[in-house]
């Protein structure tokens, strides 16, 4: 199988429906319209199903621009057809699920392996390449010993998030992509305060000793 690693949207979605698109199913929904009266033609019933099935012209809603894509288009229909009395009520609930879950998504171990990745990059990479053992060592820092985060689910959270991942003699590490981590920055699900930091200076840099091992200076 081909395997494709997908990341959270960042950019707008589209609000609006595609006219082509548009026009192709106002089309079919035209014909079944025709068939559907002349299966009802004489009917009792033709008018009660003609009022129930008008089209009416759709409402853009200024209030429902700041939610997500996904949240948008699950709370739009329930919005557009609810009386105005419940919609307050409607938006504040979809407000509050969405910030649910962003805490939810915030709090997962993704979130602590990019924040891992954000602080050692600068002082631990060595050309392009992060240890495994050191986001591991990072993250399971102070923690109880049945606490800690093994290699393996490290690696396999970092190939979620699109991060490439390689062997080398001194043990697995990923491969630090400058363009995807940007990328990934701008993902609210990481975007928490620990992400905060400053960047290194010469003084805190990791250095070399007469061998070429690398000097933990911190």
């Amino acid at each position: 199988m081909i395997v494709f690693t997908m990341t959270k949207n960042i950019r707008p979605i589209p609000r609006t429906v595609d006219k082509t698109e548009a026009s192709r199913l106002r089309g079919q929904l035209l014909m079944w319209r025709f068939k559907k009266i002349i299966s009802l033609k004489n009917s009792l019933t033709l008018q009660q199903e003609l009022a129930t099935t008008e089209l009416k012209a759709t409402t853009e809603f200024k209030e429902l621009e700041p939610l997500s894509g996904r949240t948008f288009e699950l709370f739009y229909p329930l919005y557009y057809s609810a009386p105005s009395t419940a919609r307050p009520n409607i938006l504040e609930f979809a407000k509050e699920l969405e910030q649910s879950k962003l805490q939810a998504e915030k709090t997962e171990l993704a979130s602590m392996v990019f924040e891992a990745i954000i602080n050692l990059k600068d002082r631990k990479a060595y050309k392009g390449i992060l240890l495994l053992k050191d986001i591991a060592q990072y993250i399971n820092t102070d923690q109880p010993l049945s606490y800690w985060i093994p290699e393996k689910t490290i690696a396999r959270k970092c190939r979620q998030m699109g991060l490439e991942t390689t062997r080398t003699t001194r043990g697995v590490a990923i491969l630090i992509n400058p363009q995807l981590i940007d990328r990934l920055r701008k993902d609210t699900r990481y975007s928490t305060d620990l992400l905060n930091f400053n960047e290194p200076n010469e003084a805190n840099e990791s250095k070399k000793d007469s061998v070429g091992n690398w000097l933990d200076t911190q």
